[in-house]
């Protein structure tokens, strides 16, 4: 009878590592297919979306897997884009903390889905040809400390929210179409080390709470109507 016990004991023992076995080897055997499926689930990227991006970078050193633009946080590049405007599909890139499309040949506006980067810290699309406005929107982006849109057709002013970009410490929005005042919540921005918005058409004189921003050390105004 304890023979018996011991053989049943030793079977049970003998079935289950060779379910152990099997297993690890089936995990083994599908591992990049959990990790796509784990990917996938961080920015709700499809294969649909990541066409659509290795397109926009065709010539460039971006050209991907669906793995790799989930944990992307850099996008810079000095070769020519294949698209006019910004693909909408950036803004599942949840994980991107710095975007420099600058000197593209983009067009049109900046798509409102790039408001939903909040990890995006810098944003630089200088030296386009960009066009509307600055929506309110932008303040979306609580992370944002370089805000770098200079050169383009940019219209209307700055949004008066701008004061939650908290951490903004550098911002040049000159060579645009911006009118109006200059929003005196951007003078709450106390990180604020850099500013120039030179050659636009804001008017009125600049207020006395310029001077509350203690960390600036260089602005530029001139090019517009202000005093």
């Amino acid at each position: 009878m304890e023979k018996i016990v011991r053989w049943k004991l030793m079977l049970k023992i003998a079935i289950s590592l060779i379910f152990l076995l099997y297993w690890s080897l089936f995990l083994l055997k599908n591992a990049s297919f959990f990790e796509k499926l784990t990917h996938e689930k961080c920015s709700e990227l499809n294969q649909i979306d990541v066409d659509k991006l290795n397109n926009f970078f065709r010539y460039t050193e971006y050209k991907w897997d669906i793995k790799y633009w989930c944990d992307v946080t850099k996008i810079t590049t000095n070769l020519w884009l294949w698209w006019e405007n910004i693909p909408v599909e950036i803004s599942k890139l949840t994980n991107l903390k710095f975007l420099d499309l600058s000197e593209k040949s983009l067009k049109w506006e900046i798509p409102p889905e790039l408001w939903k980067l909040k990890r995006l810290e810098f944003l630089i699309l200088n030296n386009n040809s960009l066009v509307w406005d600055i929506p309110l929107e932008l303040t979306n982006l609580k992370n944002l400390q370089d805000l770098d849109l200079w050169n383009n057709s940019l219209s209307w002013t700055i949004p008066n929210n701008i004061w939650m970009l908290s951490k903004l410490f550098y911002i040049n929005l000159s060579n645009n179409n911006l009118l109006w005042v200059i929003p005196k919540e951007l003078w709450n921005l106390s990180k604020l080390q850099y500013i120039n918005l030179s050659n636009n058409n804001f008017s009125r004189e600049l207020p006395k709470e310029l001077s509350n921003l203690k960390k600036l050390k260089f602005s530029d105004f001139s090019g517009n109507n202000t005093q």
